[in-house]
C-alpha cells in the first residue's frame, strides 16, 4: 500500500454515488486504461479517458491524483509520487510536464531504466522540447554513461540554447567544446586578456570576481581555461621570479648532435635572455655550431665545447647541472626555480614543459604548442612512462669523486638521488617528439613484479543484499579467470536478505566448494561487515568486493599476489570499468571541490591523456572499497576498518591513509580490470536524505581524525588543474606562494635511501 494514501472517496457518476475506491487501486486502473472501474460503459479496450462522457469525474480525480502526488513528493515518498503522475498524465496525456514529474520520480526512486523510458515517451510525443532531453541527460550521468548523457544534454541545448542547467552540466562532465564556448563567452580574447592577468594577480577582489562569475554564469574561475586553449593564454602561466642568482653555480649541459639550424638559433637566443650566470657545456657540436654559440656577446666566456660525455664532470665545476635534451629549450627565469628547488632540499628537481609539436622557423608564427603538466614523482610509473622528460637539474654532489654517467636521461641520476622535487610550472619548451604508444604491457604488471611469487592464497569477502544473482555471477567471473581457483576462499556476507529468489540463489551457493555464506542480520555496516568475514580468514591476502561487478582479467589471482609479495606494497586496487568502456575508477582522488572523486571518471577505458595515467600501475591516494586487496596480517595490524566511525563512507580512504602513513604504497594497477554496476545492492545515496545525513556525519568523523586539511590536496595532481569539473580538464595559473609549497610537498612523498630505493 501507499505510505501516505488515505482512502478517498471519488464519485465518478451519478448511478455510483455510493461508490468508494482506494486511490491506489484506481491509480492502477487508471494506468492499465481500464475505464470500467469509473463506471465508463465503453468498450474497456480504449486507450482514452471517457472525458466526453464524464468530463467532471474526470477533471475531480486527476485533481486528486496531483494533489496526492505533490505530497507524496514533497514528503519524499518518491515512488508512490511516481505512480500517481503516470496515472494524471494517462488522464491527461497532453500535459508534458505530469510525464516528466513521474520519470523525475522514478530516477530520484534510482528506478533508471523506467525512468528513462518515460522520458523517451515525452521525447517522441514532444520532440522539441528541452526538458525532456535535459532529464534524460541526468538520468544517464547517475548511472555512469558519460557519452550518453553529454548526447542528451547537448540535444537539450540544441531545442533551447539559453539552457544555463544543460550548459552547465556538460561542463561538468568535462566536455571540451562548451568548456571552449565558456571561455569565449566571457571574452577569452586579446581584449580580455588583460582583465584575466588582474584577476590572477588579485584574488583580494572577490566580491568583484563573484559578481562577474553570475552575471557571465560560469561554474570555474576566471583564470581556469580549457586545456586545449593553453596555447592561446600562455602567458598566464609565466614563472614569475624577480630573485636574481647571485652565484655562478650553474652549469647547463646541452647535446648538440645533428641539432637543426632553426632549433639552435632558438636555443641561442634563449640562453642569451638568460641575466643569471651560468656555465654552458655543449657535447658533439660541429665547427660550425660553436661557431654560432660563440657569436652572442652575452654567452662569451659562458660556453664551454666538447665532443663527448667522457670527462663531462671536468668540465662542469659548478654546484648545480641543470641538464637538457639537444630539442630542450629553457625559459628565463628556469634558473631560478630550479635553485629554490635544490635549496629547499632537493638533490632531482623537474618541471612542467611546454611542448612544440614541430619547429617553427625564426620571424614565422609559432608551431601549436600544448602544456605537458606532470605529476609529482613516482618511480613505478615513471618505470613504464618516462614523464620526467629529458630536462631536469641535480646537484653536483651526488657524484662527487665519481665519472658522470655517460648520458642524459633523467634513470641514470635518480639513482643516487634521496629527494625528488617537482617544480609545477613550464620551465622548459621542448620540441622532441612524444610517444602515443601505450607502455609496454600495459595490461601486465611492470617488469619489477615478474620475478614476485603468484601463488600466495586469497580470501575474497563481498557482502549483499538482495542481490544474489549478480553476487553469484560476480563469484562465477573470479572463479573462471583465476588462474588457481583452488587457492581462492570466498566469503559472502548476506546482509538480511529477504526475496525468496536471492534466498535461494545463496543457498545454492553454499554447494560451491571453497565458499561459504554467512549471515549479518544487523544495519547495514559494511566495514563491520568486512571486518568479521576477514576476522574468519587464514589466508595471505584478503579481497574486499562489491557484488555488483564481472571479473574481466585472466589471472587476476596471480597478479594480485605478486603486487602483495613486494614488501613495500600494502594495498592494491583495480581498473572498474562502466558497461560503455568508460572508467569508472582508477584510484581515488582526495581534495577535489573538497572531497573525493575517482580518478579518470568517465575517461575511454584505452586513453592515453596525462603520461598514460590509466594504463600505468602507479601510487594514489587510496583505492576503492569497490575491490581492495591487503595482506591480511597488515589489514589486522592496522586495525581493519574502522566500523565505530566510518561505517560506509570514506572508510576505504581512511585505511588507505593509514596505509601510506604506515610506509606503505596504495597501488592502483589496470591490469586487473572488473566491470562495476555501481552500488546496486545499497543503491544511489544521494537520492536518500537518510543516507545523506549519515553520510554527512562520517565525513565529519574521518575529518577529526586526519583533519580538515586532509581533503584539500592530492599528491598525484599538478596544482595547476583547477578542480571545478571533471579532473584533468581545466587550467588554472599557479600562483609563488603555492608553487614554492608544492616544490616542498613534492618531496615529502619520495624520500628515498642511499642507494636511491624507496625508504620506509
Amino acid at each position: 500500500m501507499l505510505g501516505l494514501f488515505k482512502k478517498a472517496t471519488i464519485r465518478v457518476e451519478a448511478s455510483a454515488s455510493d461508490a468508494s475506491e482506494d486511490l491506489e487501486t484506481l491509480a492502477k486502473a487508471v494506468i492499465r486504461r481500464d475505464w470500467t472501474i469509473l463506471g465508463d460503459k465503453r468498450d474497456r479496450a480504449s486507450q482514452e479517458a471517457p472525458w466526453l462522457s464524464m468530463p467532471a469525474a474526470l477533471a475531480r480525480l486527476l485533481r486528486r491524483f496531483l494533489e496526492e502526488a505533490d505530497r507524496n513528493r514533497d514528503a519524499g515518498n518518491t515512488p508512490d509520487a511516481a505512480l500517481l503522475y503516470e496515472a494524471a498524465y494517462t488522464l491527461s496525456p497532453s500535459r508534458m510536464d505530469l510525464y516528466v514529474q513521474c520519470g523525475n520520480m522514478l530516477k530520484d526512486s534510482g528506478d533508471l531504466e523506467r525512468a528513462e523510458r518515460v522520458y523517451r515517451d515525452v521525447i517522441s510525443k514532444f520532440p522539441d522540447e528541452a526538458e525532456a532531453y535535459l532529464q534524460l541527460g541526468h538520468t544517464f550521468k547517475i548511472s555512469g554513461r558519460r557519452n550518453a548523457a553529454l548526447d542528451a544534454y547537448r540535444a537539450a541545448l540544441k531545442r533551447d540554447p539559453g539552457n544555463n542547467d544543460a550548459h552547465d552540466e556538460l561542463i561538468l562532465l568535462g566536455d571540451s567544446f562548451s568548456q571552449h564556448a565558456a571561455a569565449q563567452h566571457i571574452g577569452f580574447t586579446r581584449t580580455l586578456i588583460a582583465s584575466l592577468d588582474v584577476a590572477r594577480k588579485l584574488e583580494a577582489i572577490g566580491e568583484e570576481l563573484r559578481s562577474c562569475k553570475g552575471i557571465m554564469n560560469l561554474n570555474y574561475p576566471f583564470t581556469a581555461i580549457p586545456r586545449e586553449d593553453f596555447s592561446s593564454h600562455r602567458e598566464m602561466f609565466v614563472a614569475e621570479n624577480e630573485t636574481k642568482i647571485e652565484n655562478d653555480d650553474f652549469a647547463i649541459v646541452l647535446p648538440q648532435f645533428d641539432v637543426e639550424p632553426d632549433l639552435l638559433q632558438l636555443q641561442i637566443d634563449a640562453l642569451a635572455r638568460i641575466s643569471d650566470p651560468f656555465r654552458l657545456v655543449t657535447i658533439g657540436a660541429t665547427p660550425a655550431v660553436r661557431e654560432n654559440w660563440d657569436r652572442p656577446a652575452r654567452l662569451r666566456r659562458k660556453v664551454v665545447h666538447i665532443d663527448t660525455f667522457a670527462g663531462l664532470e671536468n668540465h662542469i665545476e659548478r654546484e648545480n647541472v641543470l641538464f637538457l635534451s639537444s630539442r630542450d629549450i629553457p625559459t628565463t627565469n628556469s634558473l631560478r626555480w630550479f635553485k629554490i628547488a635544490i635549496e629547499s632540499g632537493a638533490d632531482f628537481a623537474y618541471c612542467d614543459e611546454i611542448r612544440h609539436e614541430g619547429v617553427a622557423s625564426r620571424g614565422t608564427a609559432r608551431s601549436r604548442i600544448s602544456l605537458l603538466s606532470k605529476p609529482c614523482f613516482d618511480e613505478i610509473w615513471n618505470e613504464q612512462v618516462n614523464y620526467l622528460g629529458s630536462a631536469f637539474c641535480v646537484k653536483n654532489a651526488l657524484f662527487a669523486g665519481t665519472p658522470l654517467p655517460i648520458d642524459t636521461t633523467p634513470q641514470a641520476y635518480l639513482s643516487r638521488a634521496r629527494k625528488v622535487a617537482h617544480i609545477p610550472y613550464p620551465l622548459i619548451e621542448s620540441y622532441r617528439e612524444l610517444s602515443d604508444k601505450s607502455p609496454s604491457g600495459s595490461n601486465e604488471l611492470p617488469t619489477r613484479f615478474a620475478s614476485l611469487s603468484r601463488d600466495h592464497d586469497i580470501h575474497v569477502v563481498i557482502c549483499t543484499h538482495n542481490n544474489a544473482a549478480s553476487c553469484r555471477d560476480m563469484i562465477a567471473s573470479l572463479r573462471d579467470k583465476a588462474r588457481a581457483c583452488e587457492r581462492v576462499k570466498i566469503t559472502v556476507v548476506d546482509n538480511r536478505t529477504s526475496r525468496p529468489n536471492d534466498l535461494a540463489i545463496l543457498e545454492s551457493l553454499e554447494d560451491i566448494a571453497e565458499l561459504n555464506v554467512v549471515r549479518d542480520p544487523h544495519a547495514f555496516n559494511w566495514s563491520h561487515m568486512n571486518n568479521e568475514a576477514a576476522s574468519l580468514s587464514d589466508s595471505h591476502i584478503v579481497v574486499f568486493c562489491n557484488d555488483d561487478m564481472e571479473m574481466l582479467s585472466e589471472g587476476w589471482d596471480d597478479m594480485l599476489s605478486q603486487l602483495l609479495d613486494d614488501d613495500e606494497v600494502g594495498m592494491v586496487g583495480a581498473k572498474l570499468l562502466y558497461a560503455d568502456d568508460t572508467i569508472q575508477h582508477g584510484g581515488i582522488l582526495l581534495g577535489w571541490q573538497g572531497s573525493v572523486i575517482h580518478d579518470g571518471l568517465y575517461e575511454p577505458m584505452d586513453s592515453m591523456e596525462q603520461f598514460a595515467r590509466w594504463q600505468c600501475t602507479r601510487e594514489c591516494e587510496a583505492v576503492t572499497g569497490a575491490f581492495l586487496a591487503m595482506r591480511l596480517s597488515l589489514f589486522q595490524d592496522l586495525g581493519c576498518f574502522n566500523a565505530e566511525h566510518l561505517a560506509i563512507s570514506y572508510s576505504d580512504v581512511d585505511l588507505s591513509l593509514r596505509v601510506s602513513k604506515s610506509g606503505y604504497k596504495v597501488l592502483w594497477t589496470p591490469a586487473i580490470r572488473l566491470r562495476h554496476d555501481e552500488s546496486v545492492s545499497r543503491g544511489l545515496d544521494h537520492l536518500d536524505s537518510m543516507r545523506q545525513a549519515r553520510a554527512a556525519s562520517e565525513r565529519r568523523c574521518f575529518e577529526r581524525i586526519w583533519g580538515e586539511s586532509r581533503l584539500s590536496r592530492d599528491r598525484t595532481v599538478n596544482p595547476v588543474w583547477a578542480d571545478v569539473t571533471l579532473p584533468f580538464r581545466l587550467l588554472r595559473p599557479v600562483n609563488h606562494e603555492t608553487a614554492i609549497q608544492h616544490i616542498r610537498y613534492s618531496m615529502s612523498l619520495n624520500k628515498r635511501s642511499a642507494d636511491g630505493q624507496s625508504a620506509p
